[in-house]
């Protein structure tokens, strides 16, 4: 919607969010519960990526995000097009798309997705 709305700056901030409540809610079925925008990071590095249940690339994607999200929260005059919100939009889809297919994996005893 923020997309449509021609906000960049929004959707790429709303595009981060929807990768950190996925992580979160991954790292919440794994027992874990960091408090920080950092500590889900290193959480979900060390739970998944580190184990090899999620590739490091959705680890460094949304790390990525959120230096975008910050940028675009805070910056006065941040530069963001229209493109690149949707560039973002999609990394979050294929993110929450990823933990998706991972939580039901685990659900179904499978070893996961990545």
């Amino acid at each position: 919607l923020l997309y449509d709305a021609a906000d960049p700056n929004s959707a790429i901030s709303s595009a981060y969010y929807a990768m950190l409540h996925a992580a979160r809610a991954a790292l919440n079925e794994a027992g874990k519960a960091p408090k920080s925008h950092k500590g889900v990071q290193h959480e979900l590095r060390e739970t998944y990526v580190e184990t090899g249940r999620l590739d490091t690339r959705y680890h460094s994607m949304l790390s990525q995000a959120e230096d975008k999200r910050i940028d675009a929260d805070y910056e006065l005059s941040p530069s963001f097009t229209a493109e690149d919100a949707e560039e973002w939009i999609g990394k979050a889809e294929d993110f929450v798309d990823t933990i998706e297919a991972l939580l039901i994996g685990d659900a179904s005893g499978d070893d996961g997705a990545s």
